[in-house]
């Protein structure tokens, strides 16, 4: 190998190496970006702080400033000084495909996993939710937003409850929780 040879070695291994450290200062938690432990903590942990808990439906979206303000309309008061029938709105993203999961009613293992849920934490270290319109969200109003504070729930002949676990078992929280 002449001198040309090593000299471009020597440079593909430290473009590699600062690619590699570039990816890990990225996703350190010490340089501030990724999920605090508010947005992925426990559901009883979500629950329990969360003063405002509501079932909604999404009304319209309007697009915003690289985002989207998405109008609501609240259907239940789970929990909190909401009314029903209140209007409001919230910023978000828009829409995309991998966030309409609903692990089959949240019957599936996954979602119960801590860090797994339908909103995900930007690179920034925010969520930003994405809704559809005409669609019903299990909706945790109070910020740090949490990666489990938008759930879809679908209405099955009028009833949620019977259909949903992640609804469920929020509504069954909240009232051992009023019991203590």
């Amino acid at each position: 190998m002449d001198g040309s040879g090593w000299g471009t070695a020597v440079m593909k291994t430290l473009i590699i190496a600062s690619l590699c450290l570039g990816a890990f200062v990225i996703q350190s938690p010490l340089f501030g970006i990724g999920p605090s432990e508010a947005q992925i903590a426990p559901p009883e942990a979500l629950i329990t702080r969360s003063k405002n808990i509501v079932l909604f439906r999404i009304t319209d979206a309007k697009y915003n400033r690289g985002g989207v303000i998405y109008g609501y309309q609240v259907i239940r008061v789970l929990k909190g000084s909401e009314s029903a029938g209140n209007r409001g709105d919230i910023r978000g993203s828009i829409q995309d495909l991998f966030s309409m999961e609903i692990y089959r009613d949240h019957e599936d293992l996954r979602f119960w996993d801590v860090g797994i849920g339908r909103s995900k934490v930007g690179t920034d270290g925010k969520i930003r939710p994405n809704f559809s319109v005409g669609t019903e969200y299990l909706a945790f109003l109070d910020p740090p937003y949490h990666i489990k504070s938008f759930e879809i729930v679908r209405v099955f002949d009028g009833t949620r409850e019977e259909n949903d676990k992640w609804f469920s078992f929020v509504v069954e929280t909240i009232q051992q929780q009023a019991g203590k």
